[in-house]
């Protein structure tokens, strides 16, 4: 075992690291944004592409409790393959939905110019967050359940926590799983009339 001076060194190494990687992922706002949070929507995969790939995230947008969107803050700007890069590459398309809606990085682009646009955030920034606002989150046992068909809705609720997830089914079929994060990606309850849109109930094909 290292000696308790070598092993406080180490700790704050990593202490320091950590500290690296969350000033990077969770920009520190000068002032509160004009809206309330993030609401992460995530794809469920299977029922949409050929292979089983889990969950993808499908959008990312600020948000106020009624679901509307910040008015007057849209900067209206594309997303570029340079911001991608900065965020990670290929290894944040790998998270992204895209699967049957033209190239990979169609979705992010498509959603940071309808919606992400309009957050506080510089286009790296939004990515960032994305991927941290999913990095929060339970995965369900759903994702490594090869052989299941179905599933209990109310169970897959449980998941995520009371009041912290919102779940969408199209034909009694899971499609999209919604969360709610605060200004640090962090996730948080949802509010009543994001809640009062879920639409699944009993057991929902997968």
């Amino acid at each position: 075992m290292p000696a308790p001076t070598a092993l406080v060194a180490m700790l704050l190494a990593v202490l320091l690291a950590c500290s690296a990687v969350t000033a990077r992922i969770m920009p520190i706002m000068k002032q509160p944004p004009p809206y309330e949070m993030y609401i992460l929507s995530q794809q469920w995969q299977p029922r949409i592409c050929p292979i089983k790939d889990g969950f993808k995230i499908s959008s990312f947008v600020p948000a106020n409790s009624d679901e509307s969107f910040p008015e007057g803050t849209c900067k209206g700007t594309d997303l570029t393959m340079e911001d991608i890069t900065m965020a990670g590459g290929d290894s944040v398309l790998l998270q992204w939905a895209g699967c049957g809606e033209g190239p990979q990085n169609y979705v992010i682009k498509s959603i940071w110019r309808k919606a992400g646009s309009c957050s506080a955030l510089t286009p790296t920034e939004w990515i960032l967050g994305s991927l941290a606002a999913t990095r929060a989150l339970p995965v369900p046992d759903i994702v490594a359940s090869d052989g299941a068909v179905s599933v209990d809705a109310q169970q897959l609720r449980d998941v995520y926590g009371p009041g912290m997830a919102v779940l969408d089914c199209v034909g009694g079929a899971f499609s999209h799983v919604r969360t709610c994060h605060d200004f640090r990606f962090a996730p948080i309850a949802c509010p009543a009339a994001l809640l009062a849109a879920d639409s699944c109930s009993g057991m929902i094909r997968i």
